[in-house]
């Protein structure tokens, strides 16, 4: 098979992708993002949830690490 220029085809492996070989890999990485996204903000609610729990050890006093990070964990 030749391509649209006159070259073989394998030295342009894009000419023979299709728009639906394309369109399945647009959406493996849309997946792959929403993936991501889920796995970071889940991520932040462990964290919170971390401070939590020490607070409870410490009998509800935090010191200033744990104020600096609720802080960094609450702002979006």
């Amino acid at each position: 098979m030749k391509s649209p220029v006159g070259q073989p085809a394998e030295k342009f492996p894009v000419l023979l992708c299709g728009t639906h070989e394309h369109s399945k890999e647009v959406m493996r990485l849309i997946r792959i993002r929403k993936e991501i996204q889920f796995f970071v903000k889940a991520g932040i609610g462990e964290l919170v949830a971390h401070l939590a729990e020490s607070r409870e050890i410490l009998g509800g006093e935090a010191d200033g690490i744990e104020q600096r990070h609720r802080r960094f964990c609450c702002n979006d």
